[in-house]
């Protein structure tokens, strides 16, 4: 199953209204708070479902500077918190660790 998600800055406090930017795929639950996804594209993109490319998302703003963003996840009542990601070989995907707020 994907979920729409948005990334935004801290301080919004409610899921924007655009399309989503990103879809996720649930890999596993690390803890009780933090979740390992597959990050792909999402609708908003010209290739939604698509892998993402690692060297790509190295430009955007909440790669750069992960403390002053959050993940909103469709469905979910609060914001997460990006806490890593890393490029999978095996399933050639990009995977990011999120933490429920």
């Amino acid at each position: 199953m994907q979920i729409e998600t948005w990334v935004d800055e801290k301080s919004v406090t409610t899921p924007p209204t655009r399309k989503a930017e990103y879809l996720l795929e649930r890999v596993q639950d690390i803890s009780a708070t933090e979740v390992e996804f597959k990050l792909r594209l999402g609708p908003g993109s010209s290739s939604p479902g698509s892998s993402i490319d690692p060297n790509g998302l190295r430009t955007t703003e909440w790669c750069k500077k992960p403390n002053g963003y959050h993940f909103f996840l469709r469905g979910s009542l609060k914001p997460w918190s990006f806490v890593r990601s890393f490029y999978d070989n095996t399933s050639a995907g990009l995977l990011v660790v999120l933490r429920s707020e």
